[in-house]
């Protein structure tokens, strides 16, 4: 299990993610259209969850089966990143479910502390030249983390510049990831049929 390498997959999983938060957040905060909310809140809901759950299944796994001398640090840079982010998405799904809000302060105030997690982590693997596109790498991990950490204050004042922001920053953030995603599939189909002796 430790030779499995779903880090393409999972990026297209996290641009997904992005994607739909921001169109949520746009729907309804940006042209305030409530018509069938309760059905959207409740199908939006279980999507967070199950896309959660299996983001956060990977992010597990590279935490703890990916810390091995060929991968380096790169278990700490996606995995535990992932797993906060698997985190609020649950927590999100959860909270539409239960109250049909996407927001609420705990989810904000984790929002934010996941967000300057996942900037100190972009800075500093740009700095350290990880990956194979450290500056795309980091335009994610800061347009991310930016997305989290402006979440907070979204909670109180519902503001549409804010939101509008928020939602900016969550599209950069899918497009680089389906950008590194796409880049990465060739490479490591390649790879693997290299070393597995596949024609």
């Amino acid at each position: 299990m430790v030779f499995m390498d779903p880090l393409a997959q999972n990026l297209f999983l996290v641009g997904i993610l992005f994607v739909a938060v921001a169109y949520y957040l746009t729907k309804v905060y940006l042209m305030r259209k409530n018509r069938d909310k309760e059905a959207n809140n409740t199908s939006f809901g279980y999507f967070l969850i199950i896309l959660g759950v299996l983001l956060g299944v990977y992010g597990l796994f590279y935490s703890l089966l990916w810390p091995t001398p060929m991968t380096g640090s790169y278990d700490i840079l996606f995995g535990d990143s992932m797993v906060v982010l698997a985190f609020l998405a649950v927590l999100g799904g959860y909270n539409l479910l239960k109250s049909g809000e996407l927001l609420s302060p705990y989810i904000g105030l984790a929002a934010f502390f996941g967000g300057i997690y996942n900037i100190i982590a972009g800075v500093s693997a740009y700095l350290l030249g990880m990956t194979d596109a450290p500056l795309m790498m980091l335009g994610l991990y800061l347009a991310s983390g930016l997305a989290g950490v402006f979440l907070l204050p979204l909670v109180y004042t519902k503001n549409k510049s804010l939101v509008a922001l928020i939602v900016i920053l969550l599209i950069i953030a899918a497009i680089v990831s389906f950008v590194i995603g796409g880049m990465a599939v060739p490479e490591h189909l390649a790879s693997f049929a290299h070393a597995t002796g596949s024609s």
